[in-house]
């Protein structure tokens, strides 16, 4: 009897305990954190909103489109030419038409952009900003970089509506300068420090134009921590594409010395060509 009652304490025993098991098992799945945006559940980070990418994208446009033609282009010679031969600018010469074009003169930068069209690409531009703005801030954004970039993508709008051409490129490198503080959220395929070299490397060209080249120097001592930054993370990037940015940025830096605004911009766009370089090997091994 003794021997019966022992045996039924012990299978009680062992229930209790397998339950108490399964509880605590049950518990810990139950009470288990949902994942950040931003985050993959082995802490990993996801790939980047798609808005975040438009954005980038969309910005992009915006100062291409705004961007004077470089002197010396085909395109820049072509338009010039417009006025008749001989001319080079279209202008009249002792009040008589040059060339027997009409004596059109080239159209100015303004007249070449398409105000309208740029206007609703920074329309669709606070749309897709509204809609991750929710997302880099639960991702953990820093404060500060979405407040510079709504105060940059607002000037933006402004500009446009100007239709001031300097301003409103002025404002998209300044708010595409904002983006790598929310790239570095996520896993991309190039470093994020990529982009702040471009933006960079564009704002001595913008400070250049409008003469600042106080402005322009202190650009150029804030890049050889970014390219620093850049070819660290940049892993299994070509020697030969790497090399290229950095004479490029020497180039560049000697040019501004030199006070050579016609030689700036033109090493400003031949750094900005092999950034693209850099970026299309980086985004292939992936």
């Amino acid at each position: 009897m003794g021997t019966g009652i022992n045996r039924l304490k012990k299978t009680l025993a062992v229930g209790i305990i397998f339950i108490l098991i399964c509880s605590l098992v049950g518990c810990g799945r139950a009470q288990r954190k949902p994942q950040m945006p931003g985050k993959t559940q082995a802490g990993q980070k996801s790939e980047p909103p798609g808005e975040l990418t438009q954005i980038q994208s969309g910005l992009e446009q915006i100062y291409a489109a705004l961007k004077p033609l470089q002197p010396g282009t085909a395109e820049q010679m072509q338009r010039s030419q417009g006025g008749g031969q001989g001319g080079g600018r279209g202008k009249q010469q002792g009040g008589q038409k040059e060339g027997g074009q009409g004596g059109k003169s080239a159209p100015s930068p303004s007249e070449q952009i398409d105000w309208a069209k740029l206007h609703q690409q920074s329309v669709r531009l606070h749309e897709q900003w509204n809609a991750f703005e929710p997302n880099a801030m639960k991702s953990g954004a820093n404060p500060d970089a979405i407040t510079g970039f709504e105060g940059q993508l607002n000037i933006l709008s402004n500009k446009l509506a100007e239709r001031d051409r300097y301003g409103s490129q002025l404002a998209a490198n300044n708010a595409a300068s904002f983006l790598p503080d929310f790239m570095e959220l996520y896993d991309g395929k190039a470093p994020p420090d990529l982009l702040r070299l471009r933006c960079l490397a564009r704002d001595v060209a913008l400070r250049v134009e409008a003469d600042d080249w106080a402005g322009a120097e202190r650009d150029l001592g804030a890049m050889p921590a970014v390219w620093s930054r850049v070819r660290t993370e940049a892993k299994g990037a070509k020697e030969s594409d790497t090399s290229k940015i950095q004479y490029a940025i020497t180039d560049l830096r000697d040019s501004v010395r030199a006070r050579d605004k016609f030689v700036v911009m033109l090493k400003e766009d031949i750094l900005e060509k092999n950034i693209d370089v850099l970026n299309k090997s980086l985004q292939r091994q992936f």
